[in-house]
């Protein structure tokens, strides 16, 4: 637990650190949302925020896998994780992409989906559903449109 505490705090770190760095070269290079009768903001926001924190997590992992311990063994020896990378990196180069040049919503949504199905085929999966009385619901084969409804709930909250 301690490890991955390390690591949250190491991303959640370096996000903040390189937050202000992105944010002024957002504004030299004019990567702003400028503020208009549709947008809450009077004032131009800074795109590629999600470059700080993708940035901040990957060099935390990396970080971790110099050092390694029984918890990193377990974490780096298995195979879903260069599938989480495969749809997180898919993710961040849209949402960098729809940043300086804003992609369709169903442009977005589609290479979400595809994202999440790649994350599914490495091993990511919701499965099985526990409820707090001890029953489980199985989802067998609807196994991928579930999976894939939760990545996309995921991603759209967390943006």
């Amino acid at each position: 637990m301690a490890v991955v505490a390390f690591v949250f705090l190491m991303s959640l770190g370096l996000a903040l650190l390189f937050t202000p760095l992105i944010r002024e070269l957002a504004k030299h290079y004019g990567w702003v949302d400028a503020p208009s009768a549709r947008k809450v903001h009077t004032a131009a926001i800074p795109r590629l925020g999600g470059v700080a924190i993708y940035f901040g997590v990957c060099l935390s992992i990396l970080f971790l896998a110099l050092f390694p311990n029984p918890v990193t063994a377990r974490v780096f020896d298995h195979s879903m994780l260069p599938w989480i990378f495969y749809g997180a990196t898919l993710v961040f180069l849209m949402g960098m992409f729809d940043d300086l040049r804003a992609l369709k919503p169903h442009v977005k949504l589609a290479v979400q989906i595809v994202a999440a199905v790649i994350v599914f085929y490495g091993g990511v999966r919701v499965s099985d559903l526990v409820m707090p009385w001890g029953t489980v619901i199985s989802f067998g084969y609807a196994s991928l449109p579930v999976t894939v409804f939760w990545f996309l709930l995921v991603i759209n909250a967390v943006n």
